[in-house]
């Protein structure tokens, strides 16, 4: 058997951190004694190290299909230009001064990207029919366009924020055929989404103004992503209110906020249980129970690996939040029973 087939997928990440973060702590170290020394700090070196050899270790340990390798080596190409332009001095830069220049590249094609993503679905919604629930039209599109690319998941994500933060659009429930349980009410989850959106909201303006007497960059650049993640928060708030956990004939349709969109087969839940408290974090356990809390537990069977946006994962539980556990456990007690 391959070694890299033996490790698990966590123990080969924690592997890489581990590279990744004593390359960098190397590079630096020499990097600030060069400085200290008052010699130049060569650049060739950090080219070495953070351009080919951390590509190359992600390579070898994460072993990546062929679709994600190049998206996968650009990714540590990218951390490693910008771990440089923060290692080397600036009087120090020739290559670097040019590398940098990149990741503008990098930032316009995601820009790029977010722009088609929001043009494909202001399309589909033009098309759809009156009365016609808009995100099942999305994620068809998105599945006919992607097919099985690993990517999918995050796009159909992404699609699911644009379409509910869309300012003025009114989104109906989302209703399919089977039984429906609603998650907003268990652990007061939307009135904490609604809180914290509304601490960031005050939070926001007074932070940018601090930072902008310090940096006026860097204060557009922190305030562009609070914004980008307060549209996060109001899209999970209305999902969270208009997205309901749907049990049919053949699957369990978990839903919770933009992220989580997963149609669990029946035949893959062993036993369900009650939740009394609070499940903590624990191996092979994925929680989904928004900012609530959990009180039902699927127990699946052995060696179950299950897709979400970051790829797959092995699960041996899954912990919900729903309004009315009761009620799920009854009937998806009766549904296990009668196959």
């Amino acid at each position: 058997m391959s070694p890299y087939t033996s490790w698990s997928e966590s123990r080969r990440r924690w592997t890489l951190a581990v590279v990744v973060l004593s390359v960098l702590a190397t590079d630096a170290g020499v990097a600030r004694w060069l400085q200290h020394q008052g010699q130049p700090v060569p650049e060739w070196p950090l080219l070495v190290d953070l351009l080919a050899v951390l590509p190359l270790a992600w390579w070898m340990l994460m072993r990546p299909r062929a679709r994600t390798a190049l998206w996968g080596m650009l990714g540590m190409v990218s951390l490693g230009i910008t771990a440089g332009a923060w290692i080397l001095p600036d009087t120090d830069k020739q290559w670097w001064t040019w590398l940098e220049a990149l990741r503008w590249l990098g930032l316009a094609a995601l820009l790029l990207a977010q722009l088609m993503l929001v043009a494909q679905a202001l399309r589909e919604l033009w098309l759809i029919p009156p009365g016609q629930h808009p995100e099942p039209v999305l994620m068809s599109a998105l599945a006919r366009r992607f097919r099985d690319h690993p990517i999918r998941p995050l796009l159909q994500a992404d699609a699911r924020l644009w379409l509910y933060a869309w300012p003025g659009r009114q989104v109906q429930q989302l209703i399919d055929n089977g039984l429906h349980f609603e998650t907003w009410r268990q652990g007061q989850n939307l009135s904490n989404q609604q809180a914290f959106g509304i601490l960031l909201a005050v939070e926001l303006p007074l932070a940018h103004g601090l930072m902008h007497l310090w940096s006026p960059a860097l204060a557009w650049t922190v305030s562009a992503l609070s914004l980008y993640g307060g549209l996060f928060l109001w899209a999970e708030y209305r999902t969270t209110r208009w997205r309901p956990i749907s049990l049919r004939a053949d699957a369990l349709h978990l839903r919770s906020g933009v992220l989580v969109d997963l149609a669990l087969p029946l035949g893959a839940i062993s036993a369900v249980t009650r939740l009394d408290r609070p499940a903590p974090r624990a191996k092979g356990r994925w929680r989904i129970a928004g900012m609530g809390r959990t009180n039902l537990c699927l127990h699946l069977r052995p060696d179950c690996r299950l897709p979400t946006v970051l790829g797959e994962r092995t699960v041996s539980e899954i912990c919900i939040g729903v309004d009315e556990p009761e009620r799920l456990i009854a009937a998806l007690r009766e549904r296990l029973e009668t196959r």
